[in-house]
């Protein structure tokens, strides 16, 4: 069991830097070698961790047919060994899986099943991140007013915990979520509060992510200067990540920084990478964020007819994965490239 419990360490320091590919394998291992014991009750709980983890680090790959099987397993191992919190957790865990894939309603049901469980469970640092988990949804949904609501709720729960990676990525989608709403000036002490807690945690994925909204918020508050350090500083850790959502994210906001400043070669180009990336994972809400996005890019130059291309490419994507607001925000955006 020393063997398993340093394996579930070095996967835990990889999913701190976003190392999604290299966590997979380390916990595979895991797997394998607790499948072929025989597992009293503390064994089985060992089992459902990786399990639970496996399936994050699967679901943030693309992997979504392994993530969903592995997070199954866990439910069933932790229901017959009539543990509560670790049934919260990998219930948690499909509905993680189920969001990143886009497929909003299953993420509902099984957030709402976990959050029961980790109620009944006592476990507050649980609640807190199945609350931030039902605030990405109503984000996701274009309902930013609930979603910083659900933030504020979970940062209130989770100051009370040491789970310092949940606070970090609590203040982090806060920010995002201020971002959406266009109180940019507001966003950038969240994004700051989300550095400050990764710095103590030893995440480095949650700090750049929380870094390049930082830029995000800069280019809207028409700080270009600030917001081009920003990400320079960002794009260093970024290169040693197996975190494609991430990168893509770096990539979307240098295309948004290059549409400012009307460097339109840039922009395209930036956006184009990250559309492959995310195409890659199949993460259907961020593709169609970053499609749009390269219409406005395409208006903004003059270009009406790809402008159109590309939105009518966004449009789809949200067609299909029920993202009604984003319908009518590129429905409008279309009707304003044939005017």
């Amino acid at each position: 069991m020393d063997q398993i419990k340093q394996l579930i360490i070095e996967a835990k320091a990889e999913i701190s830097k976003g190392n999604w590919g290299t966590t997979s394998k380390i916990l595979a291992k895991a797997k394998t070698l607790l499948e072929r014991s025989v597992l009293d009750t503390k064994g089985k709980e060992t089992l459902t961790e990786v399990l639970v983890l496996k399936a994050t680090a699967d679901g943030r790959r693309g992997q979504y047919r392994y993530a969903i099987a592995d997070a199954q397993k866990a439910t069933l191992i932790a229901r017959s060994i009539n543990n509560l919190e670790w049934e919260a957790e990998a219930l948690r865990s499909l509905g993680h899986t189920h969001w990143v894939k886009s497929d909003i309603p299953e993420a509902i049901k099984f957030f709402d099943e976990a959050l029961k469980k980790a109620k009944a469970s006592g476990a507050k640092a649980l609640i807190g991140k199945i609350k931030i988990d039902l605030g990405n949804i109503c984000a996701v949904q274009g309902q930013f007013e609930e979603s910083r609501l659900c933030f504020l709720e979970a940062l209130r729960i989770l100051k009370t915990t040491e789970a310092l990676p949940e606070l970090a990525r609590c203040h982090n989608n806060l920010g995002y979520s201020l971002l959406n709403m266009k109180q940019y000036k507001d966003a950038l002490p969240a994004f700051k509060e989300a550095m400050e807690f990764s710095d103590k945690a030893g995440n480095a994925r949650i700090r750049t992510v929380a870094l390049l909204g930082l830029a995000e918020g800069h280019i809207y508050l028409g700080n270009i200067a600030m917001a081009e350090e920003l990400l320079s500083t960002a794009l260093k850790p970024l290169i040693e990540f197996d975190d494609k959502a991430a990168i893509a994210s770096a990539y979307r906001t240098y295309g948004l920084l290059y549409t400012i400043k009307k460097d339109w070669p840039k922009a395209e180009a930036n956006f184009r990478r990250a559309l492959a990336l995310m195409k890659v994972t199949d993460q259907k809400d961020t593709v169609g964020t970053i499609l749009k996005a390269l219409g406005v890019m395409y208006m903004a130059k003059g270009d009406k007819a790809s402008a159109r291309a590309k939105l009518t490419e966004a449009l789809e994507v949200f067609k299909k994965i029920g993202i009604s607001y984003e319908v009518v925000n590129v429905e409008r955006l279309l009707a304003q490239t044939r005017l």
